[in-house]
């Protein structure tokens, strides 16, 4: 059995709403609700731009390993973590094919609906109210 991995949950992640983070003199501190994480990196500034990239959420995972060679070999690492501690949403859903609002849903069943009773119908009371035969005595 294969661990499921953040590439297989994400398709371009972010950190959730609320997650702060803390520059620290050697790394950043990401606080979120009542836990936090700290990573400390070798380059800062490589660091502080992957953060940021997750922060706007706007990059598939294989792009950000693109983006940041200097911390490619880390990134599922980081997201698998940051995912487990729910710092971690995903920015990017696909639009569905094939669905319908519920109003045309509605039309559309109440134009087959009706299609079907008048293909199926074959009394005469009917067929004369539909071609307006019947009239209501009033």
């Amino acid at each position: 059995m294969q661990a499921t991995t953040a590439a297989d949950l994400f398709a371009a992640p972010r950190f959730r709403p609320g997650v702060q983070l803390i520059e620290e003199h050697n790394g950043l501190t990401l606080d979120y609700r009542e836990q936090s994480c700290s990573v400390v990196a070798d380059s800062q500034g490589a660091l502080k731009a992957f953060v940021d990239s997750l922060r706007r959420g706007d990059t598939s995972i294989p792009e950000l390993k693109r983006r940041h060679p200097e911390l490619a070999s880390e990134v599922d690492g980081l997201l698998e973590e940051f995912d487990r501690l729910g710092l971690l949403t995903e920015s990017a859903f696909p639009a569905p094919r094939g669905c319908l609002s519920g109003e045309e849903f509605y039309h559309r069943l109440r134009k087959f609906a009706a299609e079907t009773i008048e293909a199926n119908s074959t009394s005469r009371l009917y067929q004369g109210c539909a071609t307006a035969r019947c009239r209501r005595a009033r």
